[in-house]
C-alpha cells in the first residue's frame, strides 16, 4: 500500500529458537510477565523495532530524494498480539488482500 504498511513480527526467545507456534509463544509470554527475567529492556521492545524501522526508511527515502517533507510517518503505531494459529492465518489473509481492497476503492 502506498499510504501504510503491515508487518508480522516474530519475537522469539533466544534460549529456545525452536519455538515457532503462536499459541506456545503467547502462553510462554503470559507465564513470564510476572517473572524478573521478563524482557523490559527498551531495545528489545516492539516500540524500539518500529522506531528503528521508521528511522531507517525515512533516512533512505530522504537520501533518495523521494520527498522533501520532514515527517514520513505518523506518530505511534497500531499493534495486535497474535494469540493462535487461526488469528495468524486471518491476519496474513488480511495483509495479502489489502492491496486488492484498496484498488477496488480506487486508492
Amino acid at each position: 500500500m502506498p499510504d501504510h504498511t503491515h508487518a508480522i513480527l516474530w519475537i522469539l526467545d533466544p534460549d529456545e529458537p525452536e519455538l515457532r507456534d503462536p499459541e506456545t509463544l503467547y502462553r510462554r509470554s503470559l507465564m513470564r510477565m510476572g517473572s524478573s527475567d521478563y524482557p523490559t529492556n527498551r531495545q528489545r521492545s516492539v516500540g524500539a523495532i518500529v522506531g528503528s524501522y521508521k528511522s531507517a526508511t525515512s533516512r533512505q527515502i530522504h537520501e533518495l530524494g523521494l520527498t522533501t517533507h520532514p515527517n514520513i510517518w505518523q506518530r505511534g503505531y497500531h499493534d495486535r498480539i497474535i494469540r493462535d494459529t487461526r488469528s495468524l492465518e486471518a491476519i496474513r489473509a488480511y495483509i495479502r488482500n489489502n492491496p486488492i481492497r484498496a484498488r477496488q476503492r480506487g486508492r
